[in-house]
């Protein structure tokens, strides 16, 4: 416990946010021409890996004011086409993106960790200014909201933080509600210490958001909360997938090969399309890497070879179906030059998750207005600061 309460003081000393530069991919050419995917990443950091991707050349680095702006991701003066400028420079607020949008989060904690950047992002600049100014005050950040050292409390507004959640609250205009029942958690899963499951809907913009904790890649758990509940009576904007780093983590080794995690995906796979129509834009993001050393295990190894190589290759060839595919590398993310640090091995503070929503909210707006991917990245012109492409199959 102590060592928990400690943890929890170093996260809410962390720095709210450093800056990043991404590189944006296109899968590769075996994707079906129906097909729209983007894979976004960054540039990983050591030099073994430098070699296995010779053309990533973005990293994380501070602006004047030691916080990122989009702007800042790219070379300005390398970037000519029209669609990169309607992208990154006309896109409207978040706030206005997210108006009327319902989107849901599926994954562990690191997905769950999301979710609080998600809240304030997508305020109004007066709101989101107040909402911040309490936060700073209360020495707290978004990805605080449910805590994991709170994570084996039963009762909802227990395992909550208040001082993150009433700002939400009373200021932003969110409100939350416990989702109960069966369907809820993921009783199926290796690692089942939490049934936190909610649902948060905003009254000025009506932009809602569910979690649900499912971090299996693929569990029975999935079969009837899919079928049962996010297929039947929602409909979704945004669909984010975040798993693997708990398969890495809790799954036998034997379960952990290329097959084995293929396998798994694959019937995730047929859940998803089964359940979301080619108007929703699903975002996968595969695990970060972690800092956590087991002496029976290698789980960075895992994360990279297996779980991430099985996930790019899945999304590249349009297994999850022809919709919009939206794939985030987490793992070259956290291990780009000048990464963020863990605060506790592998959970990342608020850096990465500003990072991904303004990557995710840039993207979503384009699609949601264009029906489509920007088609410079299915031609593969952009040519930013780092930015790589691969053009579809012709």
């Amino acid at each position: 416990i102590l060592q928990e309460a400690d943890q929890l003081k170093h996260i809410r000393s962390l720095p709210l946010s450093l800056p990043l530069s991404l590189s944006l991919q296109l899968p590769s050419s075996s994707l079906p021409l129906s097909s729209s995917s983007v894979y976004i990443n960054s540039t990983p950091a050591d030099t073994q890996e430098q070699q296995e991707y010779p053309n990533l050349t973005c990293h994380w680095f501070p602006d004047e004011k030691g916080f990122n702006t989009w702007n800042s991701f790219f070379e300005p003066n390398k970037t000519h086409h029209p669609d990169f400028h309607k992208l990154i420079h006309s896109s409207p607020p978040p706030h206005l993106v997210f108006q009327n949008r319902s989107v849901l989060l599926v994954g562990g904690s690191t997905t769950r960790d999301l979710a609080g950047q998600f809240f304030l992002s997508v305020l109004p600049p007066v709101v989101k200014a107040n909402v911040t100014a309490l936060w700073e005050q209360a020495g707290v950040q978004g990805f605080q909201l449910f805590p994991g050292v709170l994570k084996n409390q039963t009762d909802f507004h227990s395992i909550s933080n208040a001082d993150v959640m009433e700002p939400l609250q009373q200021s932003g205009n969110w409100t939350f509600q416990n989702l109960l029942g069966p369907l809820a958690g993921c009783s199926h899963c290796n690692s089942n210490y939490t049934n936190l499951d909610y649902v948060a809907h905003n009254h000025l913009s009506n932009t809602k958001l569910e979690y649900t904790w499912k971090p299996d890649i693929y569990s029975l758990s999935d079969e009837t909360a899919f079928r049962d509940r996010y297929c039947k009576h929602n409909h979704y904007d945004i669909v984010h997938i975040g798993r693997g780093l708990h398969d890495a983590a809790f799954m036998p080794l034997t379960e952990l090969t290329r097959d084995s995690i293929r396998s798994r995906f694959e019937r995730l796979a047929s859940l998803l399309r089964d359940c979301f129509d080619p108007t929703t834009l699903l975002v996968f993001r595969t695990p970060y890497a972690s800092r956590k050393r087991k002496p029976d295990r290698t789980e960075n190894k895992i994360i990279r070879e297996n779980v991430t190589t099985v996930l790019q290759d899945l999304v590249h060839r349009g297994v999850f179906g022809n919709e919009a595919v939206v794939l985030v590398n987490g793992y070259m993310l956290t291990e780009a030059p000048q990464h963020p640090k863990p605060y506790d091995g592998h959970h990342y503070g608020t850096a990465i998750h500003q990072t991904y929503w303004e990557l995710v909210t840039k993207v979503a707006s384009y699609f949601w207005t264009e029906k489509t991917l920007p088609p410079a990245l299915m031609e593969g012109k952009w040519e930013g600061c780092g930015l790589e492409t691969v053009s579809s199959l012709i």
